[in-house]
């Protein structure tokens, strides 16, 4: 079963946590729950907010405000937050630092064939899309690659001992690399777009996101 996490967005109102008026609605559901967007369970963006190494990290377990919480209604009062298989945990949105999300630079590590790294340089470079895509890679696989995983150090291919690896190694060994990327672009922007739209619903120290795994 494939689980992946939903983030859904919740005002303050009067001292209490709600979905925002005016909030879109599920054609499924009686009421609208908050949800703005979605990443899959195995996305390494993921590790943006989960994890031990998590950049904006999410409290986990639930808000302790959450009596008129549409979600938490929808969960119902019988809701079991250890055992069930949907995991919560929150944010508050200033937390989120949204404006910096341009500006940031993540690391991020990849692995290429032997013959394709020294395209990335000393690893402080931008992801050289074009530059793989002349040597046949695909969209597909351009977007695997692009979604590397955060790291902390840059790893240098134009001299010494990452320089020699890559001459050494056979055309279609893998090897790491790494590039930067700001964090809207890690995310993608139309997921950057959706959690910085969320001011449409209330100042920052009123907004709230909650994240379900399921």
């Amino acid at each position: 079963m494939s689980l992946d996490y939903y983030f859904h967005v919740e005002t303050r109102r009067s001292g209490d946590w709600t979905v925002p008026e005016g909030f879109p609605c599920s054609p499924y559901l009686s009421e609208p729950l908050g949800e703005f967007t979605w990443l899959r369970g195995r996305s390494r963006c993921a590790r943006l907010f989960f994890g031990p190494s998590a950049v904006f990290p999410f409290k986990p377990g639930p808000p302790e405000s959450r009596a008129r919480s549409a979600l938490f209604r929808y969960l119902g009062p019988d809701y079991d937050f250890v055992e069930n298989e949907r995991r919560i945990s929150w944010i508050p949105y200033p937390d989120l630092m949204v404006d910096l999300w341009d500006e940031m630079r993540l690391v991020l590590q990849c692995d290429v064939r032997s013959r394709d790294a020294a395209l990335f340089g000393d690893g402080r470079q931008p992801f050289p899309r074009e530059a793989l895509r002349a040597r046949g890679h695909d969209e597909f696989d351009l977007g695997l690659l692009q979604e590397g995983e955060i790291v902390t150090d840059p790893i240098d291919r134009t001299h010494g001992k990452a320089r020699f690896e890559i001459e050494s190694a056979a055309p279609e060994v893998r090897v790491a690399v790494t590039f930067v990327a700001s964090v809207s672009a890690y995310l993608g922007d139309n997921r950057a777009k959706a959690f910085r739209g969320l001011r449409a619903y209330g100042a920052d120290d009123e907004l709230r996101v909650v994240s379900m795994y399921s």
